[in-house]
C-alpha cells in the first residue's frame, strides 16, 4: 500500500466537479487500503462536515481563500465588487491565487516522504504552489508527482489569461513528473514541450452510487439543464430567445448556481421555465432521469468535455448537444416531438468508472 498525498482545493461537502473528482479520488484510494493526507482549502464548517463522514481520513485544511471584496464597502457598491472581481481576477487570479503560497507552506513544513502526490485543479495555483516547493529541493518532497488538471489554463479558450501567466504554467509543467488530463484533444491546449509528460485520465464517477427513477413519459415535453453558465461563452440567452418564441407547450427545468442571466426569462416564460438552486449528484441524477430529454449547451472551444455529460450519460436520457453560435435548433425541435435519432452519445463510459481511473493513475505512477 502506497502512502498518498492529496492536495485539493474543495471536497465534500462542496457540490462542483474539482470537488467530485478530489472527493471520488479520497474514496476510492481509501477503499483500497492506501494511507492517505488529504489538504484541502475550505471553510470551518465544510471541514467539519468532511472530518464527521470520513474519520478515518487524515486531513489538514489550509483554510477558506478569502477576499478583500468581503469588505462591508464592495458588499453595499456590487458595481465596484463586480469590477473589481473581474480585474483582481483576471490579472492575479486573485483570491485562488493565495493557495501559492498556503501550499509552498505546508511543504516547507511537512516532515513525511511520501510515496505519491496527487495535485488538483481547478485552481491551478495549488500545481504552482507545489512547483516553487519542488524548486526549493525539499528533502521531503514525494517521490512521484501527478498534476491532474480538469480545463486546461494558458490554453483555455473561454478565459485566455494574460501572457505573464505562462511562467508559473512552464514551472509546474517541468517540475511535475506527470500531467494528468481528461481528454486526448485537451493535449493541443499545453506547450508541446511537454507533451511526452501528459497522460489522459478521464473524470471518474461512482458507477455503483447511482440510483434512477422510471422514466416515465411527462404530459408536456420535459427537459432538463443542471450547471453553470458562462457569459459569451456557455451562454444560453439565444435558446432561451427561441424558446419565447415557441408556441409549444414545454417544461425547461434549470439546476444551476447562478442565475444571473435568467431572470427575465423567468418573467417572459412564465411556469415554462423552472430554475433550481444545484443539488447533490446523487439527487440530480435522480431529476435527470425523469426528463424526456436533457440539453448540453457546448462551450466554444473543442478541447473540453463538461463533466456533466458524464453524469447525462448515466441518467440514460436522451441529450442534445446544442450550439448558441449558429442558431440552429432543428435537433432540438426533433427532441420535442420524440425524435432522438441525433442523440450525443458519450463513447467508452465505462471509462470514466472511478474504479478505473484509479487504477491508471498508480498504473503511471507506479511506472514513472
Amino acid at each position: 500500500m502506497k502512502n498518498i498525498l492529496i492536495i485539493c482545493k474543495d471536497i465534500y461537502p462542496l457540490q462542483n466537479p474539482r470537488s467530485f473528482r478530489a472527493t471520488e479520488l479520497i474514496n476510492e484510494l481509501h477503499k483500497r487500503g492506501h494511507d492517505l493526507m488529504v489538504v484541502c482549502a475550505i471553510n470551518k464548517n465544510d471541514f467539519l462536515v468532511f472530518k464527521e463522514k470520513y474519520p478515518d481520513i487524515k486531513i489538514k485544511n489550509l483554510g477558506d481563500v478569502t477576499t478583500i471584496l468581503s469588505h462591508t464597502f464592495f458588499q453595499k457598491n456590487r458595481l465596484a465588487y463586480r469590477i473589481f472581481d473581474k480585474i483582481l481576477y483576471y490579472f492575479f487570479q486573485y483570491p485562488s491565487i493565495k493557495l501559492l503560497f498556503k501550499v509552498r507552506a505546508f511543504f516547507k513544513d511537512n516532515k513525511v516522504k511520501y510515496d505519491l502526490l496527487f495535485t488538483i485543479a481547478n485552481p491551478f495555483s495549488i500545481h504552482w504552489g507545489t512547483a516553487l516547493a519542488r524548486n526549493k529541493r525539499l528533502d521531503f518532497f514525494p517521490k512521484v508527482w501527478i498534476a491532474d488538471c480538469g480545463d486546461p489554463f494558458m490554453g483555455n479558450k473561454i478565459t485566455k489569461p494574460p501572457f505573464y501567466f505562462s511562467i508559473l504554467e512552464k514551472l509546474f509543467c517541468r517540475k511535475a513528473d506527470i500531467i494528468a488530463i481528461p481528454v486526448e484533444i485537451a493535449r493541443k491546449s499545453y506547450y508541446k514541450e511537454f507533451h511526452d509528460k501528459i497522460k489522459i485520465i478521464p473524470q471518474g464517477f461512482n458507477f455503483s452510487d447511482v440510483t434512477l427513477e422510471k422514466y416515465e413519459r411527462n404530459s408536456v415535453p420535459t427537459f432538463i439543464y443542471a450547471g453553470v453558465f458562462y457569459k459569451g461563452k456557455r451562454d444560453p440567452r439565444p435558446f432561451l430567445e427561441y424558446l419565447c418564441n415557441l408556441k409549444t407547450d414545454f417544461r425547461f427545468v434549470i439546476f444551476t448556481s447562478n442565475d444571473s442571466m435568467l431572470s427575465d426569462y423567468k418573467t417572459r416564460l412564465y411556469e415554462k421555465l423552472i430554475i433550481k438552486n444545484s443539488i447533490p449528484r446523487g439527487e440530480v441524477l435522480k431529476e435527470l432521469s425523469k426528463a424526456d430529454f436533457l440539453v448540453n449547451i457546448e462551450n466554444d472551444t473543442n478541447n473540453q468535455v463538461p463533466s456533466k455529460l458524464i453524469d447525462y450519460t448515466l441518467s440514460k436520457r436522451p441529450i442534445v448537444s446544442l450550439r448558441m453560435n449558429n442558431h440552429d435548433f432543428e435537433d432540438f425541435l426533433s427532441f420535442m416531438n420524440g425524435d432522438y435519432t441525433k442523440q450525443l452519445i458519450i463513447e467508452n463510459i465505462e471509462d470514466y468508472n472511478i474504479e478505473r481511473v484509479v487504477g491508471k493513475f498508480l498504473e503511471v505512477g507506479s511506472n514513472y
